[in-house]
């Protein structure tokens, strides 16, 4: 094709003349480009509801600061049992707060479900404590509670067996759905199964009222651990967050828009090739 057009660029001509001239390749083009971008909506719209729920149940808790590892991550299913267990204790000296709760989290390998080791009267007391729909809380080492949507989703009742981290646990009561996990054992049989003695994975802390002193005074006296207020917490918890899902941001789409048209515009083979080759890396489904 030796035709050249000197005259402004038009998108809608050079739209029009590709579906004149190449009816079949642009077809397969507008239909390939569009299932792209199908998925890349369906994959970002399911991880920002589902980082947006997890949120939700992070403040359910009750907490106002959380305490976590240096350098560690704002999705606790990356989090490792790695703080003193101890350190509870210089928290708790801390005039201004008012409860801590040590919290060992685990995550069952096949079906990614969350589980909290909790000292149960610690981490009750964060908040106006569990609804029981059924049952009552833990007493043995073996036994487990479960929220109403896991219990829902398994059907678990008061006295099922359920298997988790290849250790199998007797349901002791069913709560109310948003505090945090959805499945809750006692604190020492979680670092029993993480291999964790005495350690724990962070802490909730409740302050008397005033958030920012309270936060500022744990900062001095752990200046080396992540202390975070769960409003930053909650702030942080959105899809562009997640480093699989950076890609897809707005500099990045107009990036390869432009391209697009540029190749478009010269109208050859080659620099369609290369459209198609520029595009993978910015979408790689």
């Amino acid at each position: 094709m030796n035709e050249t057009y000197e005259g402004p660029f038009s998108l809608l001509q050079m739209f029009w003349g590709n579906i004149t001239a190449r009816p079949m390749r642009s077809s397969l083009s507008v239909i390939a480009i569009a299932i792209q971008v199908i998925l890349v909506l369906m994959i970002v719209g399911l991880t920002s509801g589902v980082v947006s729920e997890w949120g939700k149940r992070v403040e359910g808790v009750g907490a106002d600061i959380l305490v976590q590892p240096p350098n560690s991550s704002i999705f606790f299913a990356f989090s490792s049992a790695v703080m003193p267990e101890s350190l509870g204790d210089q928290i708790a000296s801390v005039n201004s707060v008012d409860e801590v709760a040590p919290t060992v989290i685990l995550t069952e390998p096949k079906s990614l479900v969350m589980v909290y080791g909790i000292d149960y009267a610690r981490f009750n007391a964060l908040s106006r404590g569990f609804l029981f729909r059924d049952g009552r809380p833990f007493q043995g080492p073996d036994e487990v509670i479960a929220d109403d949507i896991i219990a829902q989703t398994r059907h678990l009742k008061v006295g099922s067996q359920v298997t988790l981290l290849n250790h199998v646990f007797t349901v002791s009561g069913i709560v109310a759905h948003g505090k945090g996990a959805r499945f809750f054992i006692p604190i020492r049989t979680a670092q029993e199964v993480a291999g964790a003695e005495k350690r724990v994975s962070m802490f909730y802390v409740r302050s008397k009222g005033d958030t920012g002193a309270t936060r500022a005074q744990l900062a001095k006296l752990l200046p080396q651990y992540s202390i975070r207020s769960l409003a930053e917490y909650v702030s942080l918890m959105n899809s562009s967050n997640l480093p699989q899902l950076r890609p897809f941001g707005p500099r990045d789409c107009h990036q390869l828009y432009r391209r697009f048209a540029e190749h478009a515009h010269h109208g050859d083979g080659a620099h369609t090739r290369d459209w198609h080759s520029e595009g993978s890396r910015f979408l790689p489904l």
